[in-house]
């Protein structure tokens, strides 16, 4: 049986998409999984350590690791593959792997570290097309077209009110990034608000909204605000709702909107095989790896972009056409690529 470590730095974001690739790999042959968490004692070690390795190619043993990073210990199995995503794991990804003897997968962008201390990178970026080492596609994700019939049918069953026939939009709502990239004001929320009510009496729809750790209370009063209740289904307030009901409202909804600042938001989006409109407030600064990824997006007709503004503007039309939605092939395919690739260079 091929044994996987992941490396994990605490972010779900980050720790999905590995977990999804160990899936991928799943789905072609067994596979068992240990996660090893692991973190920089201090930021400034990544600058130190990338030039040694891109200098040297090699680091010392992996005992010397405790030093630079925080773990609980070291691995309980020799690994045949060792996967991380984020930044401030690759450079013990490729430690690991240099030291263990073993091939290696990252999610993302090296930041500078030397590509040739992988074996696959998982990039949005096509700058690297024809690169064998490099996976050009959609972030994994473990969404699963079966578990999200489930999810909807115990969604309703739970709620024998909701209408089955009626057609349900779900609407993501992010929020405020720490750097001041996304800045969402109350006349965003409120247009946006405004949004939501014309779609659904044009339309006939009703909305499926969820709030995240980032939305704040400026947007959660003005989507409680009464004016809104004829037009929502369901109102999740993220930490005062303990339901697990994401999958949920994406296996419900028609269509689905989500904000930009949520790149594993609109991953997941992507992954349910719904239509998906992302919108961005009237202040938003994308990152490199954010605009790749809306970019391949929208080249791959997987998402249709908005201005906060224009949401209001979405026709039946625009939902219906134009998209070219995923399928669960994606993720078989790309642990047949995987393992493939890894037959070869072995």
């Amino acid at each position: 049986m091929m044994r996987i470590l992941i490396l994990s730095d605490g972010k779900p974001g980050h720790f999905k998409k590995s977990e999804a690739v160990a899936k991928a790999i799943q789905l072609c042959r067994p596979a068992e999984v240990e996660w090893l968490d692991i973190t920089l004692r201090w930021h400034g070690f990544h600058s130190i350590l990338k030039r040694w390795f891109n200098w040297k190619g090699s680091l010392p043993s992996p005992k010397w690791l405790p030093w630079f990073y925080n773990m609980p210990g070291s691995p309980q199995m020799r690994p045949d593959l060792i996967v991380s995503s984020g930044g401030k794991t690759c450079i013990a990804n490729a430690w690991l792997a240099s030291c263990m003897h073993c091939p290696n997968v990252f999610i993302g962008d090296t930041r500078g570290l030397s590509p040739d201390l992988f074996d696959h990178i998982l990039t949005l970026d096509t700058s690297n097309q024809g690169d064998p080492r490099y996976v050009i596609g959609i972030p994994p994700t473990t969404i699963d077209p079966q578990e999200l019939r489930e999810a909807a049918e115990d969604y309703f069953d739970e709620r024998p009110q909701a209408d089955r026939d009626v057609r349900y939009w779900s609407l993501l709502l992010g929020g405020n990034t720490n750097c001041g990239a996304f800045v969402y004001s109350r006349r965003d929320w409120e247009q946006l608000a405004d949004a939501v009510a014309e779609l659904a009496e044009r339309h006939g729809i009703r909305w499926l909204i969820t709030t995240s750790r980032r939305t704040g209370r400026t947007a959660e009063s003005v989507f409680r605000h009464k004016r809104l209740q004829p037009y929502i289904e369901d109102l999740y307030l993220y930490g005062k709702d303990d339901r697990k009901i994401f999958n949920a409202f994406l296996a419900c909804s028609d269509a689905v909107f989500c904000t930009e600042d949520s790149g594993t938001m609109l991953t997941e989006s992507v992954a349910s095989a719904r239509p998906v409109f992302s919108i961005r407030p009237r202040q938003s600064r994308l990152s490199r790896p954010l605009e790749n990824m809306l970019n391949f997006y929208v080249q791959q007709r997987r998402i249709k972009r908005l201005n906060i503004a224009d949401v209001h503007t979405v026709s039946i039309e625009d939902v219906t056409t134009g998209f070219n939605p995923g399928s669960r092939r994606d993720l078989h395919a790309l642990g047949s690529r995987l393992l493939e690739g890894l037959q070869r260079a072995a």
